[in-house]
């Protein structure tokens, strides 16, 4: 468990700078969780073994395993879909909160095309 857990630190890191690509970062992103979920199942079901191994009365609640085993991500073209059409919902809500602190010089709002 200590090595898979290192592993998917280690790749966690090594991701970011994938993540931050438009569009790409999207899938990255989705297939990165896709990887912690994946390691995180094979972690409780180690962790399931190790209790029964023990003879502990411990078990790992099965709402924890269906949720790292059985997830439901979403679509990356549906987040990038969701990303565009709210975009500029989130800027202007950046502009008017940078407004409201007292700026200078307002931020002016535009759409990502």
């Amino acid at each position: 468990m200590a090595a898979r857990t290192k592993r998917v630190a280690a790749k966690s890191i090594a991701a970011i700078p994938a993540e931050a690509i438009a569009f790409i970062g999207v899938a990255v992103l989705v297939a990165d969780t896709s990887y912690e979920l994946y390691a995180a199942c094979q972690n409780l079901r180690d962790l399931d073994q190790l209790y029964t191994d023990l003879d502990m009365d411990e078990a790992i609640a099965d709402d924890a395993v269906h949720t790292a085993c059985n997830p439901e991500l979403p679509d990356p073209r549906e987040v990038w879909k969701g990303v565009m059409q709210k975009s500029s919902q989130w800027w202007q809500r950046l502009a008017d909160e940078v407004s409201l602190s007292g700026a200078q010089e307002p931020i002016q709002s535009f759409a990502v095309r």
